[in-house]
Parts: C-alpha cells; sequence; structure tokens
C-alpha cells in the first residue's frame, strides 16, 4: 500500500455515521510541522493547546483531548510516538503523555518518501505551504475530516 492510500485510510472513530476528525488533524498538524522541520518533533505537552483548540472548532460538540489520537495514530502506520524512555506510546492518557516526555512525528518511511518526492500530492494538498502559518491548513483540514466548518 502506497502512502497515499495508507493516510486515506485512516481508522477513524464513528457515531451515527459522524466520523471523528481527531487523527485527520493530528496528520495535517504533522505535516506542516514536518514542512518547517523535517527531521522535528512534536513535544506533547508543547502542542497539546494547540491542538486542543482545533478540536474545538472542527471536533465533534462534546468535549474532547488530543491525546487520543496522539497514541491511536501509531496504530495507523503514519506515526510514531517516543518518551523519554525510548520508543513507543505511554498510553493515550493526558498526564502520562505529559510526564513520560512523549514526542511524536511522523513515521520514518513517511518522512523517507516525503523526502524524496517534496511535490508529493499529500504533502502539497494536506500540509500549509511554506512561509505561511500551520493555521493555514486549516482548509484542507475541513476538506479531510468532512465538516464544513466555516475557515478563516
Amino acid at each position: 500500500m502506497d502512502w497515499l492510500d495508507r493516510v486515506a485510510r485512516l481508522r477513524r472513530w464513528t457515531n451515527n455515521g459522524v466520523r471523528a476528525p481527531h487523527k485527520p488533524l493530528l496528520l495535517l498538524y504533522a505535516l506542516g510541522g514536518y514542512q518547517q522541520d523535517a527531521d522535528g518533533e512534536l513535544r506533547y505537552s508543547a502542542v497539546e493547546e494547540e491542538l486542543r483548540r482545533l478540536l474545538a472548532e472542527y471536533g465533534p460538540s462534546h468535549p474532547t483531548t488530543p491525546a487520543y489520537p496522539f497514541h491511536h495514530l501509531v496504530s495507523d502506520g503514519v506515526w510514531e510516538v517516543r518518551t523519554d524512555q525510548g520508543p513507543g506510546s505511554p498510553g493515550s492518557g493526558v498526564r502520562v503523555l505529559r510526564s513520560s516526555g512523549a514526542t511524536g512525528r511522523l513515521a520514518p518511511g513517511l518522512r523517507a518518501a516525503l523526502a524524496q518526492e517534496p511535490s508529493c500530492p499529500a504533502a502539497a494538498r494536506l500540509g500549509p505551504r511554506p512561509g505561511r502559518s500551520r493555521h493555514s491548513g486549516r482548509a484542507a483540514a475541513v476538506s479531510a475530516t468532512g465538516h464544513q466548518t466555516a475557515v478563516s
């Protein structure tokens, strides 16, 4: 399976036909981070509030946490998590992600594919363009999540 297929097939929680946007939003955020620093990692404690704001804007009407996609996106093969102790996610709890120094980034194979083909359609469609803010990817977030929220 190629990377575009893997991204298109992200497993998402659904309830009454409504699909949760958590994983696609985190992936979009990570692609934006990759464009700014291909080797960089996203420390959970540093990105938690911004991800929480994105979930509040594009997510379900009930309160939710970015801890779930930070941990669970690993199972889709596009994301990896490390802690101060080494590779692997400590779990989906907010406290344990913070206290363990959890960091996440795109999976090594996806980073390699993006590096080999920087004009990859996934990077072009999903991530913000160089010179624009991370929030400029919000239109792509709406498209990826299926929500028809107004985009600023």
